[in-house]
């Protein structure tokens, strides 16, 4: 489902809502692949991973470009969706009316040094046996963003495990 882009400027932030199995069918991955193709800045104000497994995470992407660029990520996500059936993905493109409604003020900033830092130097307190170990497999461009929303909830001990010590 696709709604109606609208801009102000030649660069302009646009939402785009991608619903479905994100994360275990790599579509949230090739999806940020293509926004970096169109050299566009994204940041992800709202992410609502499923429940379990067979729950659907939601994910709103705020991507900084212009409108053809809008238009290119947006023609091959749906593609990639067409691709990757299993993931069941839904994409919207948000309008403006909606914009507080999904962003409200969290906002992860992909590039923002400052908040790299922060989740770096987070530490998790852990201190009763209701408490929880999420285990983020990989660190791709969305885990940091990830761990950073998991770890939000002080019941919650993270450990990423990865391939690539560079990340």
């Amino acid at each position: 489902k696709i709604g109606q882009a609208t801009t102000d400027s030649p660069a302009s932030k646009t939402l785009i809502k991608l619903t479905g199995h994100l994360f275990d069918s790599g579509l949230v991955n090739r999806f940020l692949d293509l926004v970096e193709e169109e050299q566009a800045h994204t940041t992800i104000p709202n992410i609502t991973p499923g429940s379990d497994r067979s729950g659907t995470s939601t994910i709103v992407f705020e991507v900084d470009c212009d409108q053809s660029a809008v238009d290119s990520i947006v023609s091959r996500a749906e593609q990639l969706i067409d691709v990757f059936p299993f993931a069941k993905a839904e994409l919207t493109v948000v309008p403006p009316s909606l914009r507080q409604e999904l962003v409200g003020d969290n906002r992860v900033d992909m590039k923002d040094d400052a908040f790299l830092a922060d989740v770096e130097d987070t530490e998790l307190a852990v201190s009763n046996s209701s408490s929880r170990t999420v285990v983020c497999l990989g660190s791709g461009m969305v885990a940091r963003p990830l761990v950073e929303y998991i770890s939000r909830d002080p019941l919650n001990r993270v450990i990423v495990a990865s391939n690539d010590l560079a990340q």
